[in-house]
């Protein structure tokens, strides 16, 4: 009875999970939609100031844990390679995390494009510019973390040959 129970329990935890990051997901998109919408075609727009406070607060958070979240996940690629996850596991969570970010990135940064990318707050609500730049800042440490590790790998793999040559003689 107690194992029955602690399955059902586990069950029920990863459903409430599943739901509170499609939940996530959802706002995040509404959010970027919204700041969209206020920026280029509410009624007599720009409005950026019309854009309710708590969802501009909410996007602007949710970009942060995305962010983060992408820096993990890049994190654990790094350190332990590539793996194909099971069928539903964090590192799954993590991809589809990152996934959705990249796709709430693109549709800021197209946005934050059709206002001609202006920070100015009477033309365009601020969080197109925050998750376009945060973006943006990702990409280039990437792309740096990359170059590191590659000139890392050269450089590890010079030193091995010659170790190798120097064993020869």
């Amino acid at each position: 009875m107690g194992t029955s129970t602690s399955k059902r329990i586990e069950i029920a935890s990863n459903w409430l999970m599943g739901l509170v990051i499609l939940l996530i997901l959802f706002l995040f998109l509404l959010g970027i939609g919204s700041a969209a919408w206020y920026t280029h075609w509410a009624p007599e727009a720009p409005r950026p100031d019309d854009m309710p406070a708590y969802l501009a607060i909410l996007v602007s958070a949710l970009n942060g844990a995305f962010a983060l979240n992408l820096g993990i996940l890049l994190g654990i690629r790094v350190a332990f390679g590539s793996r194909s996850p099971g069928r539903f596991t964090k590192e799954r969570i993590l991809k589809i995390l990152a996934i959705w970010y990249g796709i709430g990135w693109v549709l800021a940064t197209v946005f934050w494009g059709m206002a001609d990318f202006t920070k100015d707050s009477e033309e365009v609500v601020a969080v197109l510019p925050e998750v376009s730049e945060t973006g943006i800042k990702i990409f280039v440490a990437v792309l740096f973390a990359l170059l590191g590790l590659r000139t890392a790998y050269v450089r590890a793999r010079g030193r091995g040959s010659e170790a190798d040559s120097a064993q020869s003689d």
